[in-house]
């Protein structure tokens, strides 16, 4: 048997010389006589969206393998797997086979390049590539995925308990997921419920559909916002006697919500990713903190420098002075980034311990929880350190 390739606009050449600059995109071959072709598809898989679902943590990883795979006995050859993927029913299909035992047990992994360039007697098995970690039935996708993705491998075979093949991940699958996965998660983060998974376009949802939606967390967190405005009424009298501290707090509240998202924002990609788990809480704090002191050290002199320099005009009553207001809210939103960002951090982690979402906490819930603490402190802290007196309830 002959092998040849054909390249666009380019006459037939031997494979030989060409299928190791991968662009080949069509296999000829000539056998008793006979010319038979076939597609030569990408050696990356292309995208399975029949086979995909909802992203989730118990989605099983069968559910987002190819279960129309190619299989041989260890006695097939080269010139078996070339032809049984030359069968039309399979050109859409990844370029790899499994090899397996008499008992239907996992062997190993044949790629089509590798058996193109060789003769068509030669064992198949001894072109095998056989030290690949299969992935096992009950894996949920997403870990499959993930070490799909990280070992870097084209695809892994999915066995069952006896060692049987179940299926093949390919590589694109696991890429596939994953985005679901994590446009699911900015979905929960913006505080979007109910998001369909199988990528419905925005202008094809009815209003009823977005409103019910977005509602949900929106109504909530207006009503738990409502504390935020119990906070200002309690110290209201400390706006009275010094009018200046209204006027950093959108700042207060802006940079702890920035600094709080960010934080939970990089702990929960890193937990969707495998990078940390539950025990790495004490790691990740630490290591959070060191960050988020650096972060509130820099936003010190920003604000200390802003209100000395750019409050000129503001109302201080007697004793004060720009002095004494900038080092005050300066250390009040020290305290805000330092707090907002271990919060950020905490609560990713905790949620993922409670087996529930990370990103579900991670975003709107996480925005009120540390307006409200911001409040807190920016107000504790100020009339502290300037000694402002309030008035009683």
């Amino acid at each position: 048997m002959a092998l040849a390739v054909r390249e666009p606009g380019r006459k037939l050449r031997p494979a030989s010389r060409h299928l190791a600059r991968q662009r080949a995109t069509r296999v000829t071959w000539t056998k008793n006589g006979g010319r038979y072709s076939a597609a030569l598809t990408p050696l990356v898989a292309p995208p399975c969206e029949d086979l995909m679902l909802a992203p989730s943590d118990t989605v099983a990883v069968l559910s987002i393998a190819r279960q129309d795979f190619l299989s041989f006995d260890s006695s097939a050859t080269c010139g078996d797997v070339v032809a049984r993927f030359s069968d039309a029913a399979h050109k859409d299909d990844v370029n790899f086979a499994c090899l397996k035992q008499s008992d239907g047990r996992f062997l190993g992994l044949v790629n089509l390049r590798d058996c193109l360039a060789e003769a068509a007697t030669r064992p198949a098995r001894e072109m095998m590539i056989d030290d690949v970690t299969p992935l096992t039935e009950d894996t949920t996708a997403e870990d499959a995925a993930r070490k799909v993705l990280r070992t870097r491998v084209h695809c892994l075979p999915v066995l069952d308990k006896a060692g049987r093949i179940r299926g093949l991940l390919p590589d694109q699958a696991a890429y596939q997921f994953m985005f679901d996965m994590a446009d699911e998660d900015a979905a929960k983060m913006a505080g979007i419920v109910g998001v369909a998974h199988d990528h419905d376009n925005y202008m094809n949802l009815t209003i009823w559909q977005d409103y019910r939606r977005r509602i949900p967390w929106i109504f909530g967190l207006a009503v738990a916002g409502l504390a935020a405005g119990l906070v200002v009424h309690a110290y209201e009298s400390a706006l009275d006697v010094l009018v200046i501290l209204a006027l950093y707090m959108p700042m207060i509240a802006d940079t702890g919500g920035n600094v709080g998202t960010q934080s939970a924002s990089l702990i929960t990609r890193a937990i969707s990713f495998g990078s940390i788990t539950t025990l790495d809480a004490g790691r990740v704090l630490w290591r959070e903190l060191r960050v988020a002191l650096l972060v509130a050290a820099t936003l010190f002199v920003f604000t200390y420098l802003k209100v000395y320099f750019l409050s000129n005009g503001a109302e201080i009553p007697m004793g004060l002075g720009l002095n004494d207001i900038g080092i005050a809210i300066g250390v009040a939103i020290t305290v805000q980034v330092v707090s907002a960002t271990l919060i950020g951090a905490v609560l990713p982690v905790v949620s993922v311990a409670l087996r529930q979402d990370p990103a579900v906490v991670s975003g709107p819930a996480l925005t009120t929880i540390v307006d409200l603490t911001g409040l807190l402190i920016y107000f504790s802290v100020t009339t502290r350190l300037l000694g402002i007196e309030l008035a009683p309830a």
